[in-house]
């Protein structure tokens, strides 16, 4: 057996319980109130870097805007797209002079900003008709290429493709390239179309240098299509970029990009869309900075707790050792009584506690024999007075009953019958009167229930049958003696004779830990209220009561002395149709 713990000790520990608790709750929270803290400014951060970025990008670009428009309704330009649209074959000797004169108007344009790589005019047909770079191939159709973005005829509308290869040079190079486009177009009569689109490159890294998008975010920039035009983040792999795009739905907002191996970090984004290039901007903050915080905040929060619980136990045992200490020593007091004396005086005045608890203690003591004594005294006189309630109860009625249909046999000179029914007689008196507190073997019950059955047969012929069905594993089963036949006394006086006919079965049956002893009838059966008045009597166990189940009431405290509060009766009944009270004992 376990060996319970001290008082002491069990302050102690709930001391430290409740202390480790109620820090380690306040530890979370406060880890926890950072944590979102943290990432709260981590995303707030990111909107005001990522509004900066746009805000930056957009000036930029509105300035670049207003270059490439200029250059769009470019006079030279107007006067020599015009010409190369309206000929099919061209002079050349008048072709050069319009060369010049719009290769000149690119590079003034070149010189306004040196990010501006090199300028295309495309024609009706999608081949290059001027540039300001090396030589592009002449069957080289810009408007076949995924890149290339649909024009709108519109002077206002600036259109940008994502990054893409130089492919149309000679020389071809890796190197990739952004594009702004434009119609041609005279800004005086928009109305006419001169079938050409004017296009700017772009040196990536100093055009974003330039615009002065570095910050302490990381910075995407993807285009419309999702193709990444700038990137400063460095430690997204495959995954995590996936992640991130996937999660581009809308035109801003933010969310979290799951760490995906012991390689990467988890990263705080948020993003906004740019209203001159509809590019997302896009601004990444590692959160293993913010993880650092935690785990920082979190060693503090351990610390602190060890250290608030070693002072904890120190003071705990200092208090609980003088409020323990006169109680251990009315313990051992209490040790020191021996199981055959009480002779011994607890009293000790201490504390007023322990002069409360001692004293008592002392009153205790002087009345626990006496207590006990009237217990088992109480307990005694209750056991006997339901085993006699119960057999004076059964007794008189039904060897009273069984004399009165004696002489009417007697009458009817039948002395087969009286001899059988006095035979039967003599043996359930037998039964009933030797030994009636002793625990007899369940077939010798049933056998005690037939012959009270076989007498009910002689008295009321031909009104019901009876039928028996015990498995022999059940038989030898030890049951409190006289237990069974008051219920088929009931059964027949209150189910069967009411109804006029039926038929009695008595039913011993195992079910899971517990076996019933069952007596059905198909009588009259019970009424609701009749049903609640009996399980109220057995519930608060009114074994004097005057109603009719006093014999039902009796069984079930018998039982339950026996057995234990689990056990003893249960009544189910259908009113009109038939009544099963069961006995219910442990295997």
């Amino acid at each position: 057996m376990k060996r319970p713990r001290s008082l002491r000790s069990k302050i102690n520990v709930y001391f430290i319980t409740m202390l480790i608790v109620i820090l380690g709750i306040f530890s979370l929270a406060i880890t926890q109130y950072f944590k979102e803290t943290f990432r709260e400014n981590a995303v707030s951060n990111g909107e005001q870097i990522v509004g900066q970025s746009i805000s930056t990008m957009d000036t930029y670009f509105s300035h670049l805007k207003k270059i490439i428009q200029v250059l769009g309704s470019n006079e030279n330009i107007l006067k020599a797209v015009e010409y190369r649209n309206s000929v099919d074959e061209v002079d050349y000797k008048y072709e050069l002079g319009n060369k010049w004169t719009v290769e000149y108007a690119m590079q003034n344009a070149i010189g306004y900003n040196y990010d501006i790589k090199d300028i295309i005019i495309i024609g009706k047909d999608g081949n290059a008709l001027y540039h300001s770079g090396g030589s592009i191939r002449q069957d080289y159709n810009f408007w076949e290429q995924n890149w290339f973005p649909s024009i709108q005829d519109d002077y206002a509308i600036v259109n940008f493709s994502g990054l893409h290869a130089q492919d149309y040079y000679f020389n071809k190079t890796d190197e990739q390239t952004i594009s702004m486009f434009i119609p041609v177009k005279d800004y005086r009569n928009v109305h006419k179309n001169y079938n050409a689109t004017l296009m700017f490159n772009f040196y990536v890294d100093k055009m974003f240098y330039s615009g002065d998008l570095s910050f302490s975010h990381a910075i995407i920039i993807v285009d419309s299509q999702d193709n990444i035009v700038w990137d400063t983040s460095n430690g997204l792999n495959d995954e995590q970029m996936n992640q991130l795009k996937q999660q581009l739905t809308d035109d801003k907002g933010s969310f979290i990009v799951d760490q995906t191996d012991s390689n990467t970090s988890p990263y705080s984004v948020v993003y906004d869309t740019s209203r001159i290039t509809g590019w997302k901007n896009i601004g990444l903050k590692s959160l293993d900075e913010v993880d650092r915080h935690i785990h920082v905040l979190m060693m503090f929060s351990l610390y602190s707790v060890l250290a608030t619980i070693a002072a904890v136990l120190i003071s705990s045992m200092i208090i609980s050792k003088s409020i323990t200490k006169p109680i251990t020593k009315l313990a051992q007091k209490f040790k020191r009584i021996p199981s055959e004396s009480l002779d011994i005086d607890l009293y000790d005045d201490s504390t007023k506690e322990i002069l409360i608890l001692s004293t008592t203690a002392n009153k205790m003591i002087q009345k626990l024999h006496d207590l006990n004594l009237e217990v088992l005294l109480e307990q005694a006189s209750a056991k006997d007075a339901q085993v006699r309630a119960l057999q004076h109860q059964i007794n008189p009625h039904f060897l009273n009953n069984t004399l009165q249909n004696i002489k009417a046999l007697a009458l009817s000179n039948d002395s087969q019958a009286i001899s059988e029914i006095s035979t039967i007689l003599g043996k359930m008196l037998t039964y009933s009167i030797y030994q009636p507190y002793e625990m007899v073997e369940l077939h010798r019950e049933i056998h005690h229930a037939e012959n009270f059955i076989k007498i009910q047969m002689y008295r009321y012929p031909g009104m019901f049958d009876y039928e028996v069905a015990c498995p022999e594993d059940l038989s030898s089963v030890k049951v409190p003696k006289l237990i069974l036949q008051p219920i088929v006394e009931n059964a027949i006086q209150h189910g069967i004779l009411k109804k006029g006919h039926g038929y009695i079965v008595i039913s011993i049956q195992e079910e899971q830990e517990n076996i019933f002893i069952s007596v059905i009838d198909n009588g009259g059966g019970i009424s609701t209220e009749k049903k609640e008045q009996l399980q109220n009597e057995l519930k608060h166990n009114q074994v004097g009561s005057k109603s009719s189940s006093i014999g039902l009431a009796n069984i079930h405290e018998r039982v339950k002395i026996t057995y234990g509060g689990h056990y003893g009766i249960r009544i189910t009944s259908e009113y009109g149709k038939h009544t099963t009270i069961s006995i219910v004992i442990p295997k």
